[in-house]
């Protein structure tokens, strides 16, 4: 008897708290999961070019756009198809010096606002016309990278590689080793961007396409915390030292960048999926006990 009475206090006295910290849980957990699900682009002060240089080579998946908009008409007759044809770095490159028949945007750095609005609303060239598919702020942001993030890569690489007299490879070491390795691991390759069969390391990308890899590293990734020059209160020549010791880690492939042409460079680590099913977890778990509670209360 005395551990009954001592069991039915202990509910009295407890089990209003326990339903009130279950109710604020499940409200946090739900407002998590509420804004985990919104745009990974959130809209915030117009003209901020780190945003616009992380548009600038994914805006479509940013945007979420689910949509097949087919092949962009600007490259009718080349073999790039889909999505990809759509982005502006497919055209105008990781160097800003334009790719094939494209024109390069480095000295679009000079052009007003207005202009370069010009040429994003199709003013310029009706088959360029971003307006349907940007928001104003986005276009804002956009236009501050070309004019602020925009540099001119033409004597930092030769021939595609990084020139050595840019780079201090045992400075880019510290920096990795303070900024990168948390998360890639000492040789790069705690986290493989590839599959089990063909691994990809940040070796990889910074081997095979260090033009890309410093423009990562120099604006970051708009779905992952990785920082950016700005955030960081780094320099270009900070950004093109750690890249330049990229070079040096463990690749995965070893004959080449034989993935690096279809790799979707967008999709990776984001880990939105894993958080959301640890949230729905985490709210199942929640809503069990707080069953079980009010049925032994009830009985």
């Amino acid at each position: 008897m005395d551990v009954i009475l001592t069991m039915k206090l202990i509910r009295r006295k407890f089990l209003p708290k326990i339903k009130q910290i279950v109710f604020v849980t499940l409200v946090i957990c739900i407002a998590i999961l509420s804004i985990s699900a919104v745009n990974f682009y959130q809209e915030g002060d117009s003209g901020d070019y780190v945003k616009g240089a992380q548009l600038y080579y994914s805006w479509d998946h940013f945007f979420e756009v689910n949509e097949d908009l087919g092949k962009h008409p600007l490259w009718e007759g080349n073999s790039k198809s889909g999505i990809e044809t759509w982005r502006c770095v497919t055209c105008h490159g990781w160097d800003y010096a334009g790719v094939d028949d494209f024109p390069g945007i480095v000295k679009s750095s000079n052009l007003t606002e207005a202009e370069i609005l010009e040429w994003l609303n199709g003013n310029q060239n009706e088959l360029h016309d971003f307006s349907n598919y940007f928001t104003v702020t986005a276009i804002e942001d956009i236009t501050e990278f070309i004019k602020v993030g925009v540099t001119d890569y033409s004597e930092i690489f030769s021939e595609g590689e990084l020139a050595n007299e840019n780079v201090d490879r045992t400075y880019g070491e510290e920096l990795y080793k303070n900024e990168c390795l948390s998360c890639h691991s000492v040789d790069g390759s705690k986290i493989n961007f590839g599959t089990a069969a063909n691994p990809l390391f940040v070796g990889d990308f910074g081997f095979d396409n260090p033009k890309m890899m410093l423009h990562i590293v120099r604006f970051g990734h708009l779905e992952i915390n990785t920082g950016s020059e700005s955030s960081l209160g780094w320099e270009l020549r900070d950004s093109l030292s750690l890249v330049g010791y990229t070079e040096l880690l463990p690749r995965g492939q070893r004959d080449g960048a034989a993935l690096l042409d279809d790799f979707d460079y967008d999709d990776q680590g984001d880990t939105t999926d894993i958080v959301n099913l640890a949230i729905v977890l985490v709210i199942i778990v929640l809503i069990t006990v707080s069953f079980v509670i009010l049925r032994e209360r009830g009985g």
